[in-house]
């Protein structure tokens, strides 16, 4: 995860795994500026009901990559709870990518970012690169 970190120019990078199956993520955050904030351990053991109001659910759900260049121009009714959780841990753009074993999800791994800076065609095919070999791993 600290590459994924170096490589997107984030302060965040998180993995997704179901907590049971298909029903809720269980978080497991990365080296991320929230420790410096003190938020990390707010963060550690989020469950959070896997729907398509969420990017790391909706990524799952349609089993493709999601890049959201800013989070705060998207419609409350398109992201709900990822606008609530943006407001409270202020990241802007993003991007989630589907672990998908024998194209069942199992997870997700996304990189976020506080300022709005879209991730490049290329940071996004790594991301999708890196979700396939966790799978693996």
């Amino acid at each position: 995860m600290n590459l994924c970190l170096r490589w997107s120019h984030s302060e965040t990078s998180w993995t997704r795994s179901f907590l049971r199956p298909r029903q809720y993520f269980f978080s497991r955050w990365c080296l991320t500026y929230y420790r410096q904030r003190g938020a990390l351990q707010r963060m550690l053991g989020v469950e959070i009901p896997v729907s398509r109001g969420h990017t790391a659910g909706r990524a799952v759900i349609d089993r493709q990559t999601i890049h959201i260049e800013d989070i705060a121009a998207e419609s409350e009714a398109e992201f709900p709870v990822s606008k609530a959780m943006s407001r409270s841990f202020g990241y802007r753009s993003f991007a989630c990518a589907p672990m998908l074993r024998q194209d069942v999800p199992i997870g997700s791994i996304t990189v976020s970012r506080t300022e709005v800076r879209p991730f490049t065609d290329q940071q996004i095919a790594l991301l999708q690169t890196f979700a396939d070999q966790a799978v693996i791993a």
